[in-house]
């Protein structure tokens, strides 16, 4: 039986992108785009228009101000995902295509198995982040729906207050405010699941390319024990030389991946900071039901942050360990033109991939150390001026 190719690991994204109708350039059907057209301006425009008017009517208190404000930042960041997706459909395209080749393939059962294997753990973790993403939103907005029918509590706007508006039409159009703001938050909460999963996803299959790489590199032994078989030693840089075919394969994927996200990761880890401290913060200020959610909230968007810069660690890691692999393979007694092969492959692979956010910063645990320490400092620091506050 064929392989699987190494793109069907994100069919589950691609069918949410269309749902979405965020793959409107790549469906040729006038109804769709329609349909694309009013969902992306009525759940995206509108909306987000809505949260930025808003934020400027909003007191400037830090208790009602935080809540706010953190779904504005979280939907500025979703911006640049969508526009990734929109705007850069043939990079993506391209992308999905070097994933499919036969370099990526690969001809050897250890080198299908590392594929299998990723697909089957890309698959797993969209699971569980979709999963996590539909809990939160069912504990912030479908429980207090619950109560308001069954118990008579009061319901309240879901995402914002909407400070815009007075009290009087906010009453007498309560529903369908929040119907509208509960709608559009489970799209930007579907938006962000299946563009948060897809950048480290690519990141992911990068790491077993390296790992499939190494292993076929360091598998490179002379099985001759009667001196130099011409037919064998002609297989063995065969083998080399697919290598180094492979290994540029790995190299131009991964800067086309780091094209496809820069200006999407450089905004996630640049304002990273500042969400994860209002969400510290908001945790604190929230009642003992609203806790729930924000704890949900807080994993989430630490783990969008933490996923790439762990990836992207262990791809630069998987990547240096190339050198080491060419070393351990049988080439004392090989030929001249086998040993000029392997110094130009060890030559290129001394400098191990590092993903970059628009050339800034690397996509790394030391940049997720940083951010997380930032906005620790920044909680402390709020909290702190809180304390004194309340104290005089």
């Amino acid at each position: 039986m064929a392989a699987e190719h190494l793109s069907r690991a994100f069919d589950q994204n691609v069918r949410g992108w269309k749902v979405l109708a965020l793959w409107i350039r790549e469906v040729d059907n006038k109804y769709y785009k329609c349909y694309a057209v009013l969902s992306l301006l009525i759940c995206f425009v509108i909306y987000d228009g809505l949260l930025s008017l808003n934020l400027l009517y909003c007191p400037r208190n830090l208790e009602d101000f935080v809540p706010e404000v953190l779904f504005y930042f979280t939907s500025v960041v979703l911006v640049f995902k969508i526009h990734m997706v929109v705007f850069k459909n043939k990079l993506i395209l391209k992308v999905f295509s070097i994933l499919d080749s036969d370099e990526f393939a690969g001809e050897t059962a250890e080198h299908k198995e590392i594929n299998a294997t990723f697909i089957s753990l890309y698959r797993k973790a969209f699971v569980m982040y979709f999963w996590i993403g539909h809990i939160a939103f069912m504990g912030y907005t479908l429980i207090p729906l619950l109560k308001f029918i069954f118990i008579g509590k009061k319901l309240t706007l879901s995402v914002c207050k909407y400070y815009f508006l007075t009290d009087e039409e906010k009453e007498d159009k309560l529903f369908f405010y929040w119907c509208y703001q509960s709608i559009g938050n489970y799209v930007h909460m579907n938006y962000s699941v299946h563009t948060d999963t897809f950048m480290p996803g690519l990141i992911f299959m990068g790491i077993g390319q390296f790992k499939a790489l190494n292993m076929r590199l360091s598998n490179i032994k002379s099985k001759s024990k009667k001196g130099k078989d011409l037919r064998h030693e002609k297989h063995l840089e065969k083998e080399l030389v697919q290598c180094l075919k492979h290994y540029d394969m790995i190299r131009e994927y991964c800067s086309l991946i780091e094209e496809l996200f820069d200006s999407a990761m450089f905004v996630q880890f640049g304002v990273g900071a500042l969400i994860n401290c209002v969400a510290f913060i908001g945790l604190l200020q929230q009642p003992t039901e609203g806790r729930f959610f924000m704890m949900l909230y807080d994993v989430m968007m630490t783990v969008q942050i933490f996923t790439p810069g762990f990836a992207g660690t262990q791809l630069a890691h998987e990547s240096g360990l190339t050198t080491s692999a060419a070393y351990s393979c049988d080439w004392i007694s090989r030929s001249a033109s086998f040993k000029r092969s392997l110094v130009l492959l060890v030559e290129r692979a001394n400098q191990a991939v590092e993903l970059t956010a628009c050339s800034m910063f690397p996509l790394s645990l030391a940049t997720f150390i940083s951010i997380m320490k930032g906005a620790y400092s920044c909680f402390t620091l709020v909290r702190a001026m809180n304390i004194r506050e309340e104290n005089e």
